[in-house]
C-alpha cells in the first residue's frame, strides 16, 4: 500500500513537473511571439514612412516641375504680347483713341 502511495505521489509530482515545464514553454514562446510582432510593427512602420516620403518627394519634384513649366509659359505669352505691343501699340493707342473720341 506504501508502494502504491509512494507511486501515485511519484507520477503527481512528474505530472506537476511536466505542468511547469510546459507553462514554461508556452511563456517562452509568448516572449518569442511578442518580440517577432514589435519587430514586424517596426518593420512596417519604417516601410511605410519610407514610402511616405518618398511619395513626398515624388510630389515636391512633380510640383516644382510643374512651377517651372508653368513659370516658362507665363514668361513666352509675356513676351508675345510684349512683342505685339511693341509692333502694334501706335496703331492701338490710335484705335482706342479714336474709339473714344467718336463715342
Amino acid at each position: 500500500m506504501v508502494d502504491i502511495i509512494g507511486e501515485i505521489i511519484s507520477y503527481e509530482k512528474q505530472a506537476e513537473e511536466i505542468v511547469r515545464s510546459a507553462e514554461k514553454t508556452s511563456k517562452e514562446m509568448l516572449e518569442v511571439a511578442e518580440k517577432v510582432k514589435e519587430s514586424m510593427r517596426l518593420k512596417y512602420i519604417a516601410e511605410r514612412d519610407s514610402m511616405v516620403k518618398e511619395y513626398h518627394e515624388d510630389l515636391k519634384s512633380t510640383g516644382t516641375q510643374h512651377i517651372h513649366e508653368t513659370n516658362d509659359e507665363r514668361d513666352e505669352k509675356i513676351k508675345a504680347i510684349e512683342s505685339y505691343f511693341e509692333k502694334s501699340g501706335a496703331a492701338l493707342e490710335d484705335e482706342i483713341f479714336t474709339a473714344i473720341i467718336d463715342s
